[in-house]
């Protein structure tokens, strides 16, 4: 069964202390589940280290391990970032003890081990396949909310730094290209939102980038020159920091260099993905923002 309707490779962590109860398990879940890769541990310690590295979609642990007991596995893997919901499994034959020591936390279920294998494979597949929905659904509302930021900052960076008047964003847009924009110029700069990586861009009609730019260097071009252009990566690198001290409280965000791209009929690549978007009308022409996920 695929159990992830976005062709993603999930990421499962089983820890279980006994190895060949994990080999089993292991070629259980391999068996019967689709698009997913396990990382095993045989302690909690190391499994700790390794939620530290790598962004799991979700755990199966045992309770009675050496040192640490699953439960208490829990609690800590819950004070990492992005590991405050991740649904855990638990598979042991004490479940009546985890239960009483879990400290009623969220999105963890019980099988026990006197219920089978096949049982447990089949609780994580409805984990996995409820949890994906959710985490789809979550992702595409954290995107749209982030993007009304930026689309405000946006607002705010280039009528400051550009003099531009009669800024207007249009409304959210989903769609497979950068926009309906004749875009000669893009500036997409790689960022990471709780982790995930993301592309936004910052994107121009030609006149409407010459005309920008003039304000903001004070000169006159005719077209667009590669040296003046990188303007557009200092707009966009600009525009990011505000919303991140905007927001630092409640997303993290990251992000690297970013990528200058001038020519006709630009778009990003990755159809795979819907590109949200906001188009933005105003006293010097149309320009564009977007965020578009990136498929690992």
């Amino acid at each position: 069964m695929n159990a992830n309707n976005n062709n993603n490779t999930m990421k499962l962590l089983l820890i279980e202390d006994e190895m060949d109860i994990s080999e089993l398990c292991v070629a259980s879940i391999y068996e019967h589940i689709k698009n997913i890769k396990i990382y095993t541990a045989s302690n909690a310690h190391d499994a700790y280290r390794m939620a530290r590295k790598e962004r799991f979609t979700a755990v199966w642990t045992d309770y009675s391990m050496p040192k640490i007991l699953g439960t208490e596995f829990i609690l800590a893997l819950r004070g990492l970032p992005n590991y405050s919901n991740i649904p855990v499994l638990l598979f042991t034959g004490y479940v009546d003890e985890a239960k009483k020591n879990c400290n009623f936390q969220n999105n963890v279920y019980f099988v026990s081990k006197d219920e089978g294998l096949d049982n447990a494979v089949k609780v994580l597949m409805s984990i996995l396949v409820n949890h994906t929905e959710k985490s789809s659904s979550d992702d595409q509302k954290t995107i749209q909310d982030l993007l009304q930021h930026f689309s405000g900052s946006t607002t705010h960076i280039m009528q400051i730094m550009c003099d531009i008047e009669n800024i207007i964003p249009q409304k959210i847009n989903v769609q497979e290209n950068l926009t309906t924009l004749d875009i000669e110029i893009v500036s997409a700069l790689p960022i990471s939102i709780n982790e995930i990586p993301y592309h936004f861009y910052l994107a121009f009609p030609k006149k409407t980038f010459i005309s920008a730019i003039e304000r903001l260097l004070q000169k006159k071009f005719k077209k667009i020159v590669y040296d003046y252009a990188e303007a557009c990566s200092e707009l966009i690198s600009i525009i990011f920091g505000h919303v991140k001290t905007k927001i630092c409280d409640k997303v993290i965000l990251s992000s690297s260099q970013p990528n200058l791209y001038v020519g006709k009929k630009l778009f990003l690549p990755d159809k795979k993905n819907k590109i949200y978007s906001v188009d933005f009308h105003s006293s010097i022409g149309e320009f564009a923002i977007g965020i578009m996920p990136i498929n690992k």
